[in-house]
């Protein structure tokens, strides 16, 4: 989430394996062994990231990270509206 945030671009985990390149979320690798994180981003502005872990190994098709992509989108405007002014 942090590197998602901080590059505003996504982050894909397909298996355990890979958790050694996140060594803070190793813990995470029994309950879900894949995740991604996408950051909410609103014009030039992060408003944080979105987490979506899986319960097993799973290589996120182009069709997976589009529909997470567009639910980054809404989520993000949706907290649009939540922002002090």
């Amino acid at each position: 989430v942090a590197q998602a945030t901080r590059t505003r671009e996504p982050v894909y985990v397909h298996s355990e394996a890979e958790h050694v390149t996140f060594p803070s979320v190793l813990a995470l690798s029994r309950r879900h062994p894949s995740f991604a994180a996408l950051p909410l981003l609103l014009d030039e502005h992060c408003l944080g990231a979105l987490f979506v872990g899986m319960e097993k190994p799973w290589a996120f098709s182009d069709a997976d990270q589009s529909a997470l992509a567009a639910m980054a989108g809404v989520c993000a405007h949706r907290l649009e509206h939540l922002r002090p002014l």
